[in-house]
């Protein structure tokens, strides 16, 4: 009696596991996540071939050392019926060769044997020549094709060749979705007869009548200085121009302490020091020396790299603006009534008769109201717009300092400009003529908004950079 329940619970544990499974059983699911639970076997990738879509995705190493990172994703032809590619698990051997003779006479490039007489090849050649190319087996890629290799383009199964060494694992499978980056398509979707020239259109040498294999690449710059937390676009540039192949660039740094690049390439500087940033399309690569100098802002969070980073940084070291605690500046934060007045009072000099009784605030206040800064006496703070910010700014200058307005701007091409007037209206001209102010993108001057310190840090820039107040 507690054998036959035993096994009975035997059955029932069991079909809990087999109905959490998809369909095709359990080999079929442990064959989809063999990648991503296969630890790291001393090679950098890890193959995944989906037969039932004709896909190939490359996985990289985790953090943890697991394969679950997809690099790359390649539209093969595998074993057509009767010839069927093998399931299963294997690993990429020593044998490789970069024209291969097949069981059928034809030739395959860059050949990367997994088991037995099964390769990863390019498509099929009439002869070992890259001009002899079987056009008709190039249009039949992503659909089952071969005697049971898998079949790519030229480039994928030469990535194969020169990236995957012997011991890289290669497990094939059959599955409803072709991998987290989808099957992508042919170069060419299909080669018409009056463009068969004889060639793969991914063939990377430099003859290639085709022309859309990027030949080389460059940079822009090859050697920068950048002062910490400052960022610089590399721009790079492919030839020939008409090239579409591979269709991205990507970015590495080999000291990413140092400095870090993203995906289109802005560098940012970290810390003092020296590294080498790496554009990669294809096989063709162009690299960047960056010297990083000085140290980051105190302020935790002023992002290095953000569009207001190099303003902040200025305002913060000419005195301008100070931080909001040990380690912030709160770029976000509204600009006040007392905080502009603060920074006024910086840009005179600090005069004694700033300090007029009560608390900081009002003592501020008080001293901005004595000099003609605010839009009248009594004022108490609060948040400042950009109208009142620029109201400020301008009786600093032409009011408190005495100096000349200099350039004023016609501002009957902003939108809202009819809501302007009397000393408004003159202070944003002034602002605008000066180069201190843009409108925003609906081409409004929007004197009604709140001032951010990020946003007030750059106008003082601009200002101080100018007059030198």
């Amino acid at each position: 009696m507690k054998k036959t329940r035993r096994v009975w619970g035997l059955l029932f544990a069991l079909s809990l596991v087999f109905a959490l499974l998809p369909v095709g059983g359990a080999a079929r699911a442990a064959d989809y996540i063999a990648a991503n639970h296969t630890k790291n076997n001393n090679q950098p990738y890890y193959i995944m071939v989906n037969r039932a879509q004709n896909t190939v995705t490359i996985y990289g190493l985790d953090e943890a050392g697991y394969y679950t990172v997809p690099v790359k994703a390649m539209v093969c032809s595998v074993g057509r019926q009767g010839h069927g590619t093998p399931r299963g698990t294997f690993a990429i051997t020593g044998t490789k060769k970069e024209w291969c003779l097949m069981l059928d006479g034809s030739y395959g490039q860059y050949s990367s044997q997994f088991s037995g007489y099964y390769l990863f090849h390019s498509v099929c050649y009439s002869k070992a020549d890259p001009a002899a190319l079987l056009t008709e087996e190039y249009n039949m890629l992503g659909e089952p094709a071969s005697l049971g290799c898998v079949r790519l383009q030229v480039a994928d199964a030469k990535w194969i060749y020169d990236n995957c060494a012997a011991g890289t694992k290669v497990t094939i499978y059959d599955g409803e979705d072709p991998g987290p980056l989808g099957k992508p398509e042919t170069l060419v979707p299909e080669i018409a007869p009056e463009q068969a020239n004889g060639w793969d259109p991914t063939d990377p040498r430099a003859e290639n009548p085709w022309g859309l294999v990027a030949q080389s690449l460059s940079l822009d710059e090859t050697d920068i200085t950048l002062e910490a937390g400052m960022r610089r676009r590399l721009w790079p540039a492919v030839s020939p121009e008409t090239a579409i192949y591979p269709g991205e660039i990507t970015w590495t740094v080999d000291d990413p302490a140092v400095v870090s690049v993203d995906p289109v390439g802005r560098v940012t500087g970290l810390s003092a020091g020296t590294a080498v940033v790496t554009a990669r399309c294809g096989e063709r690569t162009a690299q960047c020396t960056v010297t990083v100098e000085g140290e980051l802002l105190r302020f935790e969070d002023v992002a290095p790299g953000s569009w207001y980073y190099s303003d902040v940084r200025y305002a913060y070291e000419h005195g301008i603006f100070s931080g909001t605690g040990a380690a912030s500046f709160a770029p976000e934060e509204t600009m006040t009534r007392a905080s502009m007045a603060q920074i006024l009072y910086n840009m005179a000099g600090r005069p004694q008769t700033g300090a007029v009784g009560g608390g900081w605030a009002d003592s501020i206040l008080n001293w901005a109201g004595q000099m003609g800064l605010l839009d009248g006496a009594g004022m108490g703070d609060g948040p400042l717009t950009r109208q009142a910010f620029v109201i400020m700014l301008y009786r600093f200058q032409t009011g408190y300092l005495g100096k000349r307005g200099e350039n004023y701007a016609d501002l009957s091409g902003f939108g809202d400009q009819e809501s302007l007037a009397g000393i408004p209206r003159t202070a944003m001209s002034w602002a605008v003529g000066n180069g201190l102010l843009q409108g925003t993108s609906e081409n409004l001057l929007a004197p009604d908004i709140l001032v951010p310190r990020a946003q007030a840090a750059t106008i003082l820039r601009r200002y101080h950079t100018l007059f030198g107040a």
